[in-house]
């Protein structure tokens, strides 16, 4: 958001140092060295409609990761804290079935892969726990 306020205040005084706009946007000078860099976005856009959401907010900035990537992203690093890995096991109808006999799947929920996914998951978590 500074970025955009600090962009604003170049195109009408375009005088005023990065020093100064950032002492007065309470952000440190390489925050606004980077925000109103060579590779800044004009200020009339949004960064998701920029590159779809792929470009850097100014010279040096990382990429900006909008939407679905920005959920995958998220449940990555979610994954890494908790020390957890995603694999892609394929299963067949009797696994699903396996799942739902032991409770830890409704039936109803059986064509969901998120919920498939997860009931396996913290099956397997639970037999892990109990394991000798």
């Amino acid at each position: 958001m500074t970025g955009r306020i600090a962009l604003k205040i170049k195109q009408l005084q375009p005088n005023v140092s990065n020093r100064q706009i950032a002492k007065a946007l309470g952000v440190n000078r390489s925050t606004e060295d980077r925000d109103t860099g060579a590779n800044a976005p004009s200020a009339d856009k949004k960064p998701s409609t920029i590159n779809a959401g792929e470009t850097s907010a100014g010279a040096n900035a990382p990429p900006v990761i909008a939407g679905a990537a920005a959920a995958k992203q998220r449940r990555y690093r979610m994954r890494l804290k908790q020390h957890q890995i995603a694999v892609v096991v394929p299963v067949s109808e009797a696994v699903i079935n396996l799942v739902i006999r032991t409770g830890w799947l409704a039936e109803r929920d059986a064509h969901r892969r998120e919920l498939v996914a997860n009931a396996i998951a913290r099956m397997l978590a639970d037999a892990a726990q109990h394991m000798p």
